[in-house]
Order: C-alpha cells, then sequence, then structure tokens
C-alpha cells in the first residue's frame, strides 16, 4: 500500500467545506450546476494489495470479542418514540403536547434550526453511509445476512444509527419551525448524489475515516444539545445528548479497530492514516443541494462554524485527539514511508491551529454577505438567473413577516408554487375617521436644528443558509 507524499496543509484546508469546494470552486459563480452534476476527480479504487485480506481475516475473533460489544441489545436500546409526542394519545393530549413542544422551541434562533436540519439531513442519507462501508474489501457483508464480525456489526450500527435521523425528523416536522417538503427533497438529492469520501474499497483507510468522522459527530451533536439547553428547551437538548452518546461509543468501536491494525501491520494502518489526513477527511453531506443551491453544505457549513456546533478548530482537536489515542508518536517498527507519514500526523494539528488564526482574521475582515429576513411586501425582482445575496430595500414595518429565500431567482413558473411570488397580505379594513385635528398655529415653527435620519434598512440577522429550510409561516403557529 503506497500513500502520496504529504507535504503542506493549505490555507483552504481549513474549513468543514473543503470537500465541496474542491471540485466546483472552478464553475462559473452563477451557474453553478447541481454537485452531483460536476465532474468529480477520478479516484482510486481497490487499493489494498490482495495479501493484506488476510489481516482483516485473522482479527475476526478479536472483532468479535472487542467491537461487537460495544453494540446494545434492541431491547435495550432507546426509541425515537420516547422523545415525542404520543401519537397514539386522544386528540387532545396528543395536541397540548405538541403545543408544548413549539413553545419550547419558538425562542430557538433560526440559526440553530438551520444546523439542525443538516444534522437530521446528514443522518438521513444512511443508505450511502452502508453502501460504503459494504464497500470496504476484506470486511463486507457478502451474503447480506452474513455471521462474519465485520459484517455483523456494520448492520447493528446501520440500526442504531437509522434512529438518530427518525428522531430529529419527528421532531423539526412537529416544531413547525422548517419547511420539511424543502428538508425531504435535500435527504432524496443527498442519498440520489453519494458521497466521496477518499477510502478507495480500502477498509485501512475506510476505518480510519469512520472513526474521525463518529467523532465529529459526537462533537456536533453534542454541541446541538448545549445550544438547545440554553435556548429553553431541555427536551431537544437530551435528544441531541442522547445522539452524541451513540455516536461516542461508536468511535470507541471504530478507533479500537485502527489501534489494533497499528498492533498487527504499523506501518501499513499509519501510512492509512498519514493518508487520508493528507486528502482530508471529507464530510458525508458535502454533496448536499436542494435543487436549487449548488453550495448548500458551503452555506450551511458556515452557519455551523459561526455557532460553534462544527468549526474548523474541532477538526484540528479531532486531529490531536486522535494522535493521543493511538499513541502515534510512540509507534515504532515503522518502514521509511511509515516514519514519514508519523512526522506528518504528529505534526499536523499545530500547524492548522496556526494557520485557523489567519483564515479567522481575514473572516473578521470580510463584508458579510447572506440571507436576511424580509418583510411580507414583495421585494423588486433581482437579475434573472442572479445567485447574488441582496438586502431588501424595505424600511421594517409592523406587518406579519414571513422568510424570504434568495438561494437563487429564476423566472416564475406557475407550473411551480415555489416559484411564485409570496402572496400579500390582505389589506386591513378602512380605519373608522377620527375627529378633524385643529387647524395649525398662524407662525410657521422653525426647522428642526438636526432632521431625524430616513428609515433603517433591515439589519442583516442570517448568513446564506439561515432561511434555507425555514417554514414561512410565523414562529409556532397552529396545532395539529
Amino acid at each position: 500500500m503506497q500513500m502520496r507524499a504529504c507535504h503542506s496543509v493549505t490555507l483552504q484546508s481549513l474549513s468543514p467545506v473543503w470537500a465541496s469546494r474542491n471540485f466546483r470552486q472552478r464553475q462559473h459563480r452563477h451557474l453553478l450546476p447541481p454537485p452531483n452534476a460536476v465532474a468529480l476527480k477520478a479516484r482510486r479504487t481497490h487499493s489494498m494489495p490482495p495479501e493484506k485480506v488476510e489481516v482483516f481475516k485473522s482479527m475476526e475473533g478479536w472483532a468479535s470479542e472487542w467491537v461487537l460489544p460495544l453494540l446494545k441489545p434492541v431491547e435495550q436500546c432507546w426509541q425515537p418514540q420516547s422523545f415525542v409526542p404520543d401519537s397514539s394519545l386522544p386528540f387532545d393530549e396528543f395536541s397540548e403536547q405538541v403545543k408544548a413542544l413549539r413553545q419550547r422551541t419558538k425562542e430557538l434562533p433560526d440559526e440553530y434550526f438551520v444546523v439542525l436540519v443538516g444534522d437530521m439531513v446528514t443522518e438521513d442519507a444512511l443508505p450511502t453511509y452502508q453502501t460504503m462501508i459494504n464497500n470496504l474489501d476484506a470486511v463486507r457483508d457478502e451474503s447480506g445476512t452474513s455471521p462474519s464480525p465485520w459484517a455483523v456489526w456494520t448492520r447493528a450500527w446501520t440500526a442504531e444509527e437509522n434512529r438518530h435521523g427518525d428522531l430529529l425528523r419527528t421532531y423539526l416536522y412537529l416544531s413547525g419551525r422548517v419547511d420539511m417538503a424543502i428538508v425531504e427533497k435535500t435527504v432524496h438529492y443527498l442519498i440520489g448524489a453519494g458521497m466521496d469520501p477518499g477510502t478507495e474499497n480500502n477498509p485501512y483507510l475506510g476505518f480510519v475515516y469512520t472513526s474521525f468522522q463518529e467523532r465529529a459527530t459526537f462533537v456536533a451533536h453534542g454541541n446541538t444539545a448545549r445550544l438547545a439547553k440554553e435556548g429553553g428547551d431541555p427536551v431537544l437538548a437530551r435528544i441531541c445528548g442522547t445522539i452524541a452518546a451513540d455516536e461516542k461509543r461508536h468511535e470507541k468501536a471504530y478507533s479500537r479497530i485502527v489501534e489494533k491494525l497499528l498492533e498487527v501491520d504499523p506501518s501499513g494502518a499509519m501510512m492509512a492514516i498519514g493518508d487520508m489526513m493528507e486528502k482530508k477527511i471529507t464530510m458525508p453531506a458535502h454533496l448536499m443541494y436542494d435543487g436549487e443551491d449548488p453550495r448548500l453544505f458551503e452555506h450551511y457549513s458556515a452557519v455551523a462554524q459561526r455557532m460553534g456546533v462544527y468549526t474548523a478548530n474541532d477538526y484540528a482537536d479531532i486531529v490531536e485527539f486522535l494522535v493521543g489515542r493511538w499513541r502515534l508518536e510512540k509507534v515504532e517498527g515503522l518502514t521509511a514511508e511509515g516514519m514519514r507519514a508519523q512526522d506528518f500526523v504528529c505534526g499536523l494539528a499545530p500547524r492548522i491551529r496556526k494557520l485557523q488564526e489567519r483564515a479567522e482574521e481575514r473572516a473578521r475582515k470580510m463584508n458579510p454577505r447572506g440571507f436576511f429576513f424580509f418583510t411580507n411586501q414583495t421585494p423588486p425582482p433581482p437579475p434573472t438567473n442572479s445567485h447574488l445575496l441582496v438586502a431588501s430595500p424595505y424600511p421594517p414595518t409592523n406587518q406579519p413577516t414571513h422568510l424570504a429565500r434568495l438561494a437563487a431567482f429564476p423566472p416564475p413558473n406557475p407550473a411551480n408554487p415555489r416559484h411564485l411570488p409570496p402572496p400579500r397580505v390582505a389589506a386591513s379594513p378602512e380605519p373608522t375617521p377620527r375627529p378633524a385635528s385643529p387647524p395649525p398655529p398662524t407662525h410657521p415653527s422653525p426647522p428642526p436644528s438636526n432632521p431625524p435620519p430616513p428609515p433603517p434598512h433591515p439589519r442583516p440577522l442570517l448568513s446564506p443558509p439561515a432561511t434555507l429550510f425555514l417554514s414561512s409561516h410565523p414562529r409556532g403557529h397552529g396545532a395539529p
């Protein structure tokens, strides 16, 4: 097994959106195609030498003893219904539970829901992740019901993960805060697009990837739990914390596998770690798309970064954590290539942190661009096919508001209700005439020395993805 030389860390590599940028960056900014329509760079496949298959066969007994016990028996597992209103209750009781849920969520900021939807969409693309693991040589489920411990783990891991998307989707649906039709379409697109983690059907690379990714999802769900608690929704905090605990347990299993590989094949495992770190870990939802915004994952990641849910600094923390977890600095018996990979990986986290400080400084100096709340006055039509994000020219009013989506502005299509302009609010009835005011004084009033300033423009509240999935209804709208 060979690994490309690892010599540099680019500044671009510090954003959680590397993968989506790398293959779309050179496209015309205003005519970006859907992510899955862009040709990806050709990847190596089946890169593990045939003799390495025996390594995993020899580890099957160990996996049964040290990996499978990290799965929970089904009867001891939590299920989504334990966290959401019980629809089997009488209608009035069920309605009260839903109202209580909406009351808890109505004060959570819109940006929080953008991140929560992104988490849910990522979890719901589980078929893609099972497919990826089952494409790894030597550990795939050859029959669909294979008794191999690798196959047993993959099936049971999938079953445990399946609850995460189900629970988040149900909670989002009941909250009334998001447009579930857009969310569901985004999931559909993402599963159809697949993912390219760069694992080359190689279980060495695959288990390094899953170790890192499970740690990343543990961090992200843990942070959404913290933000939900701070925002006044203890139930949602418990949901996200429970999911985070699952991810932590799964991370432990995958990390054990890599640790064992370092024991039985230190150079092969070390080069695999170096290879994945040099290629950079691709986030599983990097091909996220909703039918309109080809940079949707980039926009979602920007909000996650700003809210502290998953940041470039978290990436460096995970690299540092895994270096310590696997005791990479102390691994011995390496070939020359293995030692080069060891030096690269062990020195990577400090370099990432140093470049991250520069990136954050530049980001602070950049002019913000993004989506904004609008009044329900219809804004003037933007240029055809424009992907520019603009602020409303209208001053704030006391009229009811809705969220305007500005990802792209194709010409209105009457056949598609989503392409029609938002409805105007019905005119209020004419007020009762008030008594005539007394006539003004005969002498003119002097002009004010400091005339009042003009009405301010709406303040930008959110940046790019913050209205991507949000419902057009006011917060807390209605009950079932």
